[in-house]
């Protein structure tokens, strides 16, 4: 009798012991096939730290579906002045949206596996609105012998090294570190940034940092970096007479030689202005030249220009900025007390 128990009971608890298996397999089933039956989606934005997977409608390849997430989106894009990343270390797909050119520098530091890169950028950055601000204050032929100009110039060189944390004397010469006017951003044969007319690479072409409206400055200690920027399109013209504003759509860069990487600005208004979308900044890093988008894209057919809630940017571009940061500039994170590890 005790044997036909034992039997019994050693049934039931196989018995049991199988059920649990069972159901935490069919469990593990039904979660892997949802995880693979989740349609992987087209393109996805991020903001602020969340994503916002979005789906193309059936048959598009451009119209997306208004689900909660294009739908937060539109909302958004009501609300703040986007800049757009592209960074080139992130899967094809994948957009970085911010509220100002610095927050994106920002999150390079922080997150692209690059500090002292995203570091150098935000130093450029600063250093160009102080350039700005004092060509708005006192005009195009800035005197740092007025003495106005000169404490002026000298207070936001003061500013910059306090936010950023510069560990080193201030610099003697506050033209050459602000920017010195002329000079070329690249010496290789290829020119740096060629825009089209047209979305296959045809039509009308502008080398925009031999245009004749393009300015080249060479500023930081070092002269650790260059920036070529147009400031209006409509004052360049193609041989048929029409004027480069809102002509743009297609591009293709040349990687400059001897940078550690290039920030390449696309801005619907002239003069950079920053309106809703109409901003976006492609990071071309030397560790991954050829990364995607690439270096070469349609307007029309890349919607990362302004996101896809903001529609595209072929035939809106009005102004340009490209940036090289020179190789070794910044080298030794020493420079920066907040990122000198003992």
């Amino acid at each position: 009798m005790k044997t036909i128990l034992y039997s019994l009971l050693l049934l039931a608890i196989v018995f049991s012991c199988s059920k649990k298996e069972a159901e935490l397999a069919t469990t593990e089933a039904v979660q892997e096939t949802t995880v693979r039956n989740t349609p992987k989606p087209d393109v996805v934005y991020y903001y602020q730290g969340k994503a916002y997977p979005l789906y193309y409608a059936e048959g598009s390849t451009t119209e997306v579906v208004q689900d909660e997430n294009a739908l937060a989106l539109e909302a958004l894009s009501g609300t703040s002045s986007f800049v757009t990343f592209l960074l080139p270390d992130k899967p094809a797909g994948h957009y970085y949206l911010f509220d100002s050119e610095f927050d994106g520098y920002d999150y390079m530091e922080k997150n692209d596996g690059d500090p002292l890169l995203g570091r150098r950028f935000k130093v450029s950055l600063r250093i160009d609105e102080l350039r700005t601000r004092l060509l708005d204050t006192y005009g195009t032929n800035l005197d740092y012998n007025n003495s106005s100009i000169y404490a002026d110039a000298l207070e936001g060189v003061e500013a910059i090294y306090e936010e950023l944390q510069i560990n080193k004397d201030l610099p003697r010469d506050l033209e050459q570190f602000i920017g010195i006017k002329g000079g070329q951003l690249s010496h290789q044969r290829n020119p740096v940034l060629t825009v089209y007319e047209h979305d296959n690479y045809s039509g009308s072409e502008l080398i925009v940092e031999t245009a004749p409206n393009t300015v080249t400055w060479n500023y930081g200690d070092w002269n650790c970096f260059t920036m070529a920027a147009n400031p209006d399109l409509s004052l360049e013209f193609q041989t048929n007479g029409n004027n480069w504003n809102d002509c743009i759509s297609s591009k293709c860069s040349n990687y400059i030689i001897g940078a550690d990487a290039m920030a390449v600005g696309f801005y619907k208004d002239k003069n950079y202005a920053v309106y809703d979308c109409g901003f976006a900044v492609q990071i071309i890093k030397k560790s991954n030249i050829n990364a995607a988008p690439g270096l070469c894209f349609s307007m029309l057919n890349n919607l990362w220009v302004r996101g896809h809630f903001c529609g595209h940017m072929n035939d809106q571009i009005s102004s340009i900025r490209i940036k090289a940061i020179w190789d070794g500039c910044y080298s030794d994170d020493r420079v920066f007390n907040d990122m000198y590890n003992e």
